[in-house]
């Protein structure tokens, strides 16, 4: 039987396995073999450059959660793959979480792009 036990010491509390179990975060990490069937070397060639070219464009490049984000990613998906049917998502979907990853943490060539882009 497991009892709740008042006031118990923090450093007991960590080793619990029904609050670690309770509290760790449920998120999913997203690869490349996520991304839908015959579509990584599109998406890596074609769709991040030319949704990295929209985002440079936006007032501002630094926030991937704006408004319109996933629907111009759709529009972008469906230019470039015209034979691969998918419906771009926030919430689980290999797509999206793989091109934020991609402007969040390649900062370098990202900061580039977005700088070339805004040059226009």
């Amino acid at each position: 039987m497991v009892a709740i036990i008042r006031n118990a010491p923090t450093d007991r509390l960590k080793a619990s396995q029904p609050i670690r179990k309770a509290t760790k975060p449920t998120f999913r990490t997203f690869t490349n073999d996520d991304l839908p069937p015959g579509s990584r070397l599109r998406f890596f060639q074609n769709f991040v450059p030319l949704f990295r070219d929209f985002f440079g464009t936006l007032a501002n490049p630094w926030d991937t959660t704006q408004p319109g984000i996933v629907e111009e990613m759709q529009v972008i998906w469906e230019m470039v793959f015209p034979d691969i049917g998918h419906l771009v998502a926030i919430r689980g979907d290999a797509v999206y979480h793989l091109v934020r990853f991609l402007l969040t943490h390649d900062g370098v060539l990202t900061c580039h792009i977005i700088g070339d882009a805004a040059d226009v």
